[in-house]
């Protein structure tokens, strides 16, 4: 304490105005947003040592008196953020919103933090009241040099450094990628799993914050170094699925990366050759899953394979050679999956408040709207429009066939699929030269998810491929006309399509 010429009544007098002061400063901040960061430092202008015990759910703010008596101050967290609101889309929907604000430029959030401050952060919402009868003599305070924890120096030492350069996670920390540290977090390999967890406690016990609330690009640099300890890698993808949409590729992406040697990218649908092509090579490698050179990274954008340019930048960009899955299905059947996927994004936000208006749509109603947008002013399919455009199978496998060898994309029909998913997987696996892991009595049709499933034991958390679309519309039931014309619009496409690939559909005709 610095000592004061002045009676004890004199210092009493100026650590109760200190004290006071103290207090306002922190009631000040309670009218401040819950989602700013304050800082509480030793460093202060009282006359008088201020000290704070940090700890999960409480901070003792203490104060000594002219008696060189110390008073404990309780701080109470109080937590008052909104909870998330429960959102039923399933993750397709919520990634292809997350993509679309994206490419409208949606500007990225930098975050800085400085590792002092990181080792004295506390979260707003704090309630400040004084604990009565509660005063300790104050022990002298002693200069301890700093303690070297062993662990702490093998984790800051390990062998396998992470460089920054041109590395994209850790240069740039956005609140969206904590997102897809979720997701590797939440599907940990064995090998990995003890080491992650025992590298995120030392890191939570020297900045004395909770990982997940540390930066981005802070986390991403924990969770890349175990990684590579490991043998694993974010590489470029060595099989994509480009398409087509609505055609089951979800649950190609479900099923086909249970086998042991598929790494699937963080996230369902990357949308790098599309959408976010300008961020670089990068962006795209940091979206990848993590494998090991034993293994293949496996990545699906459905989008793909309408988006004119993409086999062009693949072909150009990627150093590896990768192998192609296309998806497909009868096209008026996608066409009108496709229609409801559609609408049923448009409404995601409103549909919350008005789910009365929208319950009472009809398939018979659907199918006019469908109508409308799909036939031009003189009732002909109009070609042009996207969805009409999509289901033309032929047009765009050609454009693909300008840049890669038939032999490179493995064309894979809906209808097979749901008939015996087995033998689809079968087929990937000496597609892409894989060791068989697949057999039949894993998969099983399950009634009340009207679809195939995978039996218990395959999966840590869910045996069923997720529904793209919550189905929240009905069906587009569209008239016989409509559908007469539909039919011969794609006919020719279909069988064109049919020869190029060497299969027969029962579509085709």
């Amino acid at each position: 304490m610095v000592r004061l010429g002045a009676s004890k009544k004199t210092i009493a007098a100026l650590l109760c105005i200190s004290t006071v002061f103290v207090i306002f400063i922190l009631n000040s901040q309670l009218n401040s947003s819950t989602r700013r960061r304050i800082r509480y430092e030793t460093r202060h202008t009282l006359s008088v040592p201020l000290t704070l015990n940090l700890s999960k759910n409480v901070t003792i703010l203490r104060l000594p008196d002219a008696n060189n008596r110390i008073h404990r101050y309780k701080l109470e967290r109080i937590d008052e953020e909104e909870e998330e609101e429960e959102d039923y889309w399933r993750d397709e929907e919520e990634e292809e919103k997350e993509m679309r604000n994206l490419r409208e430029g949606a500007a990225e959030e930098q975050f800085e933090i400085r590792a002092d401050e990181a080792k004295k952060n506390s979260e707003d919402g704090l309630k400040v009241k004084e604990m009565p009868n509660q005063t300790v003599d104050r022990e002298p305070q002693v200069n301890r040099p700093p303690q070297t924890n062993s662990k702490d120096m093998q984790f800051k030492h390990q062998a396998l450094n992470i460089s920054k350069e041109g590395n994209y996670l850790l240069q740039v920390s956005d609140p969206r990628y904590g997102r897809m540290i979720g997701k590797v977090l939440s599907k940990l390999p064995k090998d990995v799993r003890k080491d992650m967890t025992m590298n995120i406690r030392m890191v939570e016990s020297r900045t004395r914050m909770d990982f997940m609330k540390l930066p981005t690009n802070k986390q991403w640099e924990v969770i890349l170094r175990v990684y590579a300890s490991k043998g694993y890698k974010q590489r470029f993808p060595d099989v994509i699925n480009i398409g087509v949409k609505k055609s089951g590729t979800n649950a190609l992406g479900f099923f086909f990366p249970q086998h042991p040697q598929i790494v699937h990218s963080i996230g369902n649908e990357v949308h790098y050759f599309d959408w976010m092509y300008e961020k670089g090579l990068s962006y795209y490698k940091s979206r990848m899953g993590f494998a090991k050179p034993s293994m293949l990274a496996f990545e699906k954008t459905p989008r793909y394979f309408v988006t004119a340019l993409a086999p062009k930048r693949i072909l150009a960009d990627l150093p590896t050679k990768p192998k192609f899955i296309l998806c497909v299905r009868d096209p008026i059947s996608r066409l009108i999956s496709d229609f409801r996927h559609e609408s049923e994004l448009k409404l995601r936000r409103e549909f919350k408040s008005n789910r009365l208006k929208y319950a009472s749509r009809t398939g018979q109603f659907e199918g006019e709207r469908l109508k409308r947008e799909i036939l031009d002013k003189f009732g002909h399919v109009n070609g042009s429009n996207e969805m009409v455009d999509t289901s033309v199978f032929v047009k765009h496998y050609k454009n693909w066939l300008q840049y890669f060898p038939p032999e490179r994309i493995l064309v894979i029909d809906q209808v097979k699929m749901e008939k015996d998913v087995y033998a689809e997987m079968k087929r990937l696996e000496e597609f892409l030269e894989l060791e068989p892991f697949f057999s039949p009595s894993m998969f099983y049709f399950d009634p009340a998810k009207n679809g195939i499933c995978m039996r218990e034991g395959h999966l840590p958390n869910r045996n069923c491929p997720a529904k793209s679309t919550p189905s929240v519309l009905p069906k587009a039931i569209i008239d016989p006309e409509t559908l007469a014309k539909l039919k011969e619009f794609y006919r020719p496409f279909n069988q064109e399509f049919s020869q190029l690939t060497g299969m027969s559909f029962s579509w085709a005709n």
